[in-house]
């Protein structure tokens, strides 16, 4: 009986915690809903990745702004720049000589220019400048005016300065630096030509006749280096001809200066490769070619084809070439004209 009593009363303190709340009844939870809650999760998860995902290019692009306002600072400072540099000889009310194009490119008439004027400053270019003080017979005393002179846009070497202070004692030389000068350097060996021969032969092969080829650097560094292309031609094409065709697809300087025609090319048997100092002995077809140039000009075309050799530091030009097509600059220009004063005896103008 006391046993009874008591389950009935365990049973009626259970039954009020149960409904004081005391006693929270597990619930079993279906793996289903599990699921789906972790994978809300993930999804939120992912949606604050792609919301720093978003601010992380929304501070790119500020920072892309703010390097393009950067640069426009800088094009603004440069544009002051060379205003100023126009502008600094105004408040001394000093007269500027705006010296014409037709003289600027001929030192003869440039000097003479400066000596009329009286002018005391001037702003060179390093290769303008080099050009001058090379001219055969340059009249010192047509200078005497000058008490400064500008050198920028160019490097200047050590030997243009100590030249320029040999000839110009008087005179004080400034190396000046604009903003557009003062960037990153970029070094590099290729000085713009070309550094291996494989796509120039391969351009050469696909000229009308010819079958193969190989090109060969001859002569001494940094003097009198040049191309050479001996070839094997299925069909007579003259050299004339590979020469136009070579013209219209690559830049000047890398047309070979002599093709060398041969029946074919010399084969190491060891290795299959070419034999590239058997092709030496056909070196002789150049001085044929040389000398068949030579043959075709009257004496003064000689002599002025050998100042085009000099000036475009090449071996041979054709009657139908064309000093610019050569690749004949401005400042190339103005050696060619100091050299064809000196041959005429000044009796030539540009």
């Amino acid at each position: 009986m006391r046993c009874d009593c008591t389950k009935v009363q365990l049973r009626y303190i259970n039954e009020v915690r149960l409904h004081q709340g005391s006693v929270t009844p597990k619930v079993p939870v279906h793996p289903s809903t599990r699921e789906r809650e972790r994978e809300r999760e993930r999804e939120r998860e992912r949606e604050r990745e792609r919301e720093r995902e978003r601010e992380r290019e929304r501070e790119r692009e500020r920072e892309r702004e703010r390097e393009r306002e950067r640069e426009r600072e800088r094009e603004r400072e440069r544009e002051r720049e060379r205003e100023r540099e126009m502008l600094q000889i105004f408040p001394g009310r000093i007269t500027m000589n705006i010296i014409p194009s037709t003289t600027i490119h001929d030192p003869y008439l440039l000097c003479k220019f400066i000596h009329k004027n009286k002018i005391t400053q001037m702003m060179f270019t390093p290769s303008l400048l080099e050009t001058v003080i090379n001219t055969p017979e340059l009249k010192l005393e047509e200078l005497k005016s000058l008490r400064q002179i500008w050198i920028c846009g160019e490097v200047v070497t050590t030997a243009l300065f100590a030249k320029c202070l040999k000839l110009l004692p008087l005179v004080q030389f400034l190396n000046v630096y604009g903003t557009s000068e003062c960037h990153d350097v970029a070094c590099q060996d290729l000085n713009c030509y070309l550094e291996k021969n494989k796509g120039l032969k391969t351009t050469i092969i696909e000229c009308k006749g010819v079958t193969s080829c190989v090109v060969l650097v001859k002569g001494q560094e940094e003097k009198d280096k040049f191309l050479v292309a001996y070839l094997v031609q299925e069909e007579q094409t003259t050299m004339k001809e590979i020469r136009d065709s070579l013209k219209r697809r690559i830049p000047f300087h890398m047309i070979p200066s002599y093709f060398v025609p041969l029946k074919r090319l010399p084969i190491v048997k060891t290795t299959g490769k070419v034999d590239e100092k058997a092709l030496s002995k056909f070196d002789e077809e150049l001085k044929k070619y040389h000398n068949l140039t030579a043959t075709q000009l009257t004496d003064m075309e000689q002599r002025v084809a050998n100042i085009w050799c000099e000036v475009l530091n090449i071996r041979g030009i054709h009657l139908d070439d064309n000093f610019h097509e050569l690749e004949g600059l401005i400042f190339l220009n103005n050696t060619f004209v100091n050299q064809m004063h000196a041959l005429l005896h000044d009796n030539f103008e540009i």
